[in-house]
């Protein structure tokens, strides 16, 4: 963010584009909480770190080969 930050401040004094850099660092953000919520979410669906230390019971078995 202070590299986007630091060259819209330079773009704002030679140009003043300032709100448009501005809505483009805050969609930057708004897609990152998106992104860190769907993560989230997922992994939790799936089990997270938890299920990756539990031994599955049927080892990968459907039955159907036994």
């Amino acid at each position: 963010m202070l590299i986007f930050t630091n060259i819209g401040y330079y773009l704002l004094k030679k140009y003043n584009v300032g709100h448009v850099l501005f809505y483009i660092d805050f969609a930057i953000v708004i897609l990152n909480i998106a992104g860190n919520v769907a993560w989230g979410l997922e992994s939790s669906y799936r089990g997270g770190y938890d299920s990756l230390m539990v031994s599955p019971n049927n080892c990968g078995s459907t039955g159907a080969d036994v």
